[in-house]
């Protein structure tokens, strides 16, 4: 079952980045690609903030929406084929607002 979606509530969550310092960011969507569900943030502050970047960690199974448990991807592979799945659910967000939801 694909219950990828993007993530229409404001919902924040604070990540640890790599110099051990909290950043909060905008989650944007949850979403499938291979064996896993991944989510996608946005940040909303610090100097990440406004540049368009999107953070995207794998979830741990195991969790809920509401108790996130992110893993970073070491994998250049995987990463790759979250990223392509994040950008086919942005790709067919998008064909749906211009052209509804046939």
């Amino acid at each position: 079952m694909d219950d990828s979606r993007i993530i229409e509530e404001d919902i924040t969550v604070s990540i640890a980045i790599d110099d051990g310092s909290e950043l909060l960011c905008d989650m944007v969507a949850i979403f499938n690609a291979g064996d896993y569900r991944y989510i996608a943030l946005s940040p909303k502050e610090g100097p990440y903030a406004d540049t368009g970047e999107i953070f995207i960690y794998r979830l741990n199974s195991a969790k809920t929406d509401e108790d996130l448990d992110l893993i970073n991807i070491e994998d250049d592979d995987e990463f790759e084929m979250a990223s392509q799945a994040f950008e086919v659910l942005m790709d067919r967000e998008e064909f749906n607002a211009v052209f509804g939801d046939e």
